[in-house]
C-alpha cells in the first residue's frame, strides 16, 4: 500500500522536516540508481508489487527533490489525512480519473486516498488507456509505461505545489 495514515509518519512534523535537502543529503538522493536496486531486489526474491512500490517512492524523493520539494512537502503526498479536504489541484478522486486503477492498487474501498495514490492510480489508468490494456490487478508489476505517465503527472503536481509556494511568500 503506497498510502499512509498520518499518525504512523510524525517525523514528518519535526522542524528539519520543514527545511531544504542539505548539498549532501541531496547528492546521495541523486546517486539512488532505481535501474540497480531493482535488479538487487529481484535478486533477493522481493515481490514485484513491492519492487513497484520502490520504483514509485524512489521517483518521488528524486523528482520531489531535485524540483526543491521538502521532506514535509514529500510526506504530505505519501499521507493520508482522513477527515481534511485536499488543498491540491488534483482533488478528490472522481469516475474516470483514476478511480478503477485506484480500487485496483490500494484495495481502498472508498476510504480517502493520498495525493501519491491518487497520482500512481490516474498514470496507470493514463498508460492502460494508451496501450489498450486492461487494469493491472494490485500485485502486478508498475511497468516503464506508468512509471513515465506517474512522471508527468508528477512533474505537473509539483510545478502547481511550487507555484503555490511561490504564491504565498
Amino acid at each position: 500500500m503506497l498510502g499512509a495514515d498520518i499518525t504512523s509518519h510524525r517525523c514528518a512534523f519535526a522542524r528539519q522536516a520543514k527545511e531544504p535537502f542539505s548539498d549532501e543529503t541531496l547528492a546521495y538522493i541523486r546517486s539512488l540508481d532505481i535501474g540497480r536496486d531493482e535488479h538487487l531486489l529481484r535478486s533477493l526474491c522481493i515481490p514485484e508489487a513491492s519492487i513497484a512500490t520502490y520504483r514509485i517512492c524512489c521517483t518521488l524523493l528524486k523528482e520531489g527533490a531535485a524540483r526543491g520539494l521538502k521532506l514535509k512537502e514529500l510526506a504530505d503526498m505519501v499521507l493520508r489525512e482522513p477527515g481534511l479536504e485536499y488543498s491540491d489541484n488534483y482533488g478528490p478522486l472522481c469516475a474516470g480519473d483514476g478511480a478503477a486503477a485506484l480500487e485496483a492498487i490500494t484495495g481502498l474501498d472508498g476510504e480517502r486516498p493520498s495525493t501519491l495514490e491518487r497520482l500512481v492510480a490516474m498514470a496507470k489508468e493514463k498508460a492502460d488507456a494508451a496501450s489498450s490494456a486492461v487494469v493491472l490487478a494490485k500485485t502486478e508489476a508498475f511497468g516503464d509505461a506508468e512509471l513515465n505517465a506517474f512522471r508527468g503527472l508528477l512533474h505537473e503536481y509539483v510545478s502547481a505545489l511550487l507555484a503555490e509556494r511561490a504564491d504565498s511568500l
